[in-house]
């Protein structure tokens, strides 16, 4: 992936939940000023600033870890009929 196609990414991503620069920036934890230049093809964003956008804006492709714990076996009815 190169850094346009994520600035397209980045962009059809707030379009599709109707996010603005200022509140994608807040639920990534990065300046709103750098995503705002970065949207407009004025900047690049650190690495870091990538790496806190990557699930916000790749969501749906992002593979959720299996549960750690197992889930509790079925109980058993040994009662004779």
């Amino acid at each position: 992936m190169n850094s346009e196609t994520f600035r397209k990414d980045v962009v059809v991503t707030m379009e599709r939940q109707g996010l603005n620069a200022n509140r994608l920036a807040r639920e990534a934890g990065i300046q709103q000023s750098s995503l705002y230049n970065f949207i407009n093809n004025k900047a690049s964003l650190s690495g870091e600033f990538v790496l806190r956008l990557l699930p916000l804006v790749y969501e749906p492709f992002v593979l959720k870890a299996a549960p750690n714990t197992p889930t509790a076996p079925e109980e058993v009815n040994n009662e004779l009929a």
